[in-house]
């Protein structure tokens, strides 16, 4: 299995490569807001670290898309059990985990740039 940075280069390149040759560009509608929001992605609980949320509001998301409804924002310092990381459609990797917030454990994703270490090293 590749690592995160070997998939987003493979990514990018694979992506690129084709608007590079095509002589025309080309359009194509994505789907934004709510209808981008994929939150039937499986995930399962493989690392297990905890690390410390550093961002003044950070977002959990139901799904790994930044098009996601946050379910909640962390404050910094809030703690978060990783579980394991995902590649979405548009290769940016977000990992799924449990905070601990206010008193309650809020399950979801944040996009593994906003956390420690670049997220959990654990595939989903």
């Amino acid at each position: 299995m590749f690592s995160k940075s070997v998939r987003r280069i493979i990514l990018t390149t694979a992506i690129l490569a084709p608007s590079i040759l095509l002589t025309a560009p080309t359009v194509s509608a994505l789907p934004s807001g709510a209808a981008a929001c994929d939150t039937n992605v499986s995930w399962r609980f493989a690392d297990g670290r905890t690390f410390k949320t550093y961002k003044s509001s950070t977002a959990l998301r139901p799904g790994p898309y930044a098009d996601c409804t946050p379910a909640v924002f962390l404050p910094a310092n809030t703690p978060f059990q990783y579980d394991c990381w995902y590649q979405n459609s548009i290769g940016n990797t977000w990992t799924h985990g449990t905070a601990t917030y206010s008193g309650r454990q809020y399950k979801g994703w944040i996009w593994d740039n906003n956390l420690p270490g670049n997220g959990s090293d654990r595939e989903c």
